[in-house]
């Protein structure tokens, strides 16, 4: 799912707050300092005098009216030093400035305290300016490699350490440069400095249907090139977002398109669904909140599961196993153990048997699960673990999955890697949102869904019409499954 960037002011939403905050405190201490241990009839709370909270609030206004007006947070994160102590003081210089002009104007001059005013001026440059440092230095901690987006970067082999540098030197916040696919020579020829040279024009299809990538840059000097049409056309089958030069740009079905900056070149980003910063947001918090509640149900189950699971067959209490997830990133689900030890290495015997398409596997009569037996007779006896799995208790350990930022409460079901290593080049597009606990097609009758496509189609039609209150009902509707025993999460 492709968060859309926020323009203009919002943008910056977090270091104007800081700044009225610090405006806010500014005050409170220019007032302290200016009244504390005097007779001043206001005494030394400024809350307790309507005058003054006017005062206050007066100056909020004004300082977020300059801050809009003159886009003072343009290019914060890049300014040093000198630059943002200048930009500090000529903020408080011009709050100061404006106050004063408006308490002449609404004749109040002779009500407030000049030094309260000057003070407050002085202290906020100070702290803004230290604030606005310090949380710089936040954010410039937390763009680790680890939480940026990979781009992989398609070109020619002479532009690409140029261009790639010019990616990381206007958007290293956003982007880690994964790889470099050089289209006009060997992968094995290519020398792009420190950068990997991961495809070239013979392998870059296998390599974006097999590998972890989270955006694709097409260069426009592959424009003209009667390849480019068939290479943007496989890449939109994957849903992976897409960026190419304005020039080339045509619509495609089923996208949707944003102009923005990368690099120094103005591209056309097409997406399947973006989805604006702050429903992200808000479905991220709801996920913290939900895998709080179910770790804590989670660690409560385990102490009647886990001697359940124990004396049937002595060994793990937990499973672990690696995971596509979203845009192929591999992650370690955590369930409870609902088969036998073995049945990773029994698997494989098993595949012909499926009841379901040559993709996804799954029995009726799965002898892996423990407990699970067939009688003299052809029927099914069940054991511990149909139950575990039947009730869906063997999904809970995934609320730890959901609180690390591997999952979501509500998405698509992260396939195995050898289910992945089957999938068509179409089928990556469902790989296009973080994998969830329950989803669309889980509910929508997952033990009468047998075809793989169908599953795609569902996992599809979630990622083109996500919403807040699309997850909400799938939540609620999951409850309803699981305590019918319909399914499972």
């Amino acid at each position: 799912m492709y968060k859309k960037r926020s323009s203009g002011w919002i943008k910056h939403i977090d270091f104007i707050i800081i700044d009225l905050l610090c405006l806010h405190l500014a005050f409170i201490f220019a007032y302290i300092m200016h009244f504390a241990g005097d007779t001043y009839e206001f005494g030394t709370n400024p809350y307790s005098e309507p005058d003054w909270v006017r005062f206050m609030v007066m100056m909020e206004i004004l300082d977020f009216m300059f801050i809009i007006a003159t886009n003072c947070f343009s290019n914060v994160l890049t300014r040093d030093w000198g630059i943002e102590t200048r930009r500090s003081f000529e903020q408080a210089v011009s709050v100061e400035v404006l106050m004063t002009f408006a308490l002449y104007v609404l004749k109040l001059g002779e009500t407030y305290s000049r030094t309260v005013l000057l003070l407050t001026g002085f202290l906020y440059f100070v702290l803004t300016l230290l604030t606005r440092m310090f949380w710089k230095h936040v954010l410039r901690s937390r763009y680790t490699d680890a939480g940026k987006r990979h781009l992989l970067v398609i070109t020619k082999a002479d532009n690409a350490k140029k261009l790639a540098d010019s990616i990381l030197d206007n958007n290293r916040d956003q982007y880690v440069i994964s790889g470099i696919a050089v289209m006009d020579s060997k992968k094995q020829d290519a020398d792009i400095g420190n950068y990997n040279v991961v495809a070239d024009r013979e392998s870059i299809v296998d390599y974006i249907h097999y590998n972890w990538v989270d955006e694709i840059y097409i260069d426009s000097s592959l424009e003209d090139e009667p390849y480019y049409t068939e290479l943007r056309s496989d890449i939109a089958k994957t849903g992976i977002t897409l960026h190419t030069p304005i020039r080339t740009w045509d619509e495609e079905e089923g996208k949707e398109h944003i102009l923005q900056k990368i690099g120094e070149k103005q591209v056309i980003t097409s997406v399947i669904n973006p989805v604006p910063a702050w429903k992200l947001l808000i479905k991220r918090l709801t996920d913290i909140l939900g895998g709080i509640v179910g770790s804590i149900i989670t660690i409560i189950l385990t102490v009647f599961v886990a001697p359940a699971i124990y004396f049937s067959d002595p060994g793990p209490i937990f499973f672990t196993q690696t995971r596509v997830g979203e845009n192929g990133k591999p992650f370690k689900i955590i369930k409870f153990r609902s088969m036998y030890k073995d049945a990773e290495a029994k698997k494989a015997e098993l595949l012909a048997q499926s009841d379901v398409d040559d993709i996804m596997f799954k029995l009726k009569f799965d002898p892996r699960i423990i407990g699970c037996k067939k009688n003299e007779d052809g029927s099914i006896k069940k054991g511990i673990g149909n139950i575990i799995r039947d009730t869906s208790i063997d999904e809970f350990p995934q609320f730890f999955n959901v609180l690390m930022g591997n999952m979501s409460l509500v998405g698509t079901r992260p396939p195995t890697v050898d289910e992945w290593e089957r999938y068509d080049l179409h089928h990556r597009a469902r790989l296009a949102v973080k994998p969830g606990i329950t989803g669309l097609w889980q509910v929508s009758g997952r033990s009468n869904v047998e075809d793989f496509e169908k599953v795609v189609a569902f996992d599809t039609e979630y990622i083109n019409n996500w919403s807040l209150w699309l997850d909400f009902k799938i939540l609620l509707k999951t409850v309803v499954v699981v305590f019918k025993r319909e399914g499972a999460m």
